[in-house]
């Protein structure tokens, strides 16, 4: 599979996602703000992605920049690469 920067400039990708990031958070995420509060936001978050149905992995690379543009230091922890077959249950990413 070839990498997502050979279809589309790595500054378009990052304007794109801006953009997207823009729109849909705005001033910041309310039902966030409104379920873990302030003080929590500052803290290390944990999250899992886990599959609803069976698939095929694909978009890790655009998955990690749009997380790595809200919060530069986040880590996304991936257990199998674009193209590899999981099914409902499977953690995907951590």
């Amino acid at each position: 599979m070839r990498p997502l920067h050979s279809y589309i400039s790595e500054t378009e990708l990052q304007r794109k996602v801006d953009f997207a990031l823009s729109e849909d958070i705005g001033e910041g995420d309310i039902t966030t703000q409104g379920a873990l509060g302030k003080e929590q936001l500052r803290n290390n978050i944990a999250a899992k992605l886990v599959a609803k149905s069976d698939g095929i992995l694909s978009g890790r690379e655009l998955f990690e920049l749009v997380f790595k543009s809200v919060e530069e230091s986040t880590v996304c922890g991936f257990g199998r690469e674009d193209g590899a077959r999981f099914t409902a249950g499977d953690t995907l990413a951590q």
